[in-house]
């Protein structure tokens, strides 16, 4: 699950890099070769200020690492943007 870890810490700049490519495409091709990836770009998004860090926080709650789910905490800049029951957690 350490893939899964790298896509939770970078989706933000993964979701700049695919609405990047998606404009790429689009501009070269048409909308619908762009559809997936403009698609992919929305549910980065979406996922990084929706959700958050919450898994990663969960994971050094799990190994007892109380500074670094502290430190994860922290850097969480729009608090405000979570959904309502990632936000009770935070």
């Amino acid at each position: 699950m350490k893939w899964l870890t790298t896509i939770i810490k970078y989706r933000l700049y993964l979701g700049i890099i695919f609405l990047a490519a998606a404009i790429f495409v689009n501009v070269q091709t048409s909308f619908w070769p762009s559809f997936i990836l403009y698609f992919i770009a929305v549910i980065l998004l979406a996922g990084h200020f929706l959700l958050g860090p919450m898994r990663l926080i969960q994971n050094a709650m799990e190994e007892g690492d109380l500074e670094k789910a502290k430190k994860i905490v922290d850097g969480i800049m729009f608090p405000g943007l979570l959904i309502k029951p990632v936000r009770s957690v935070y």
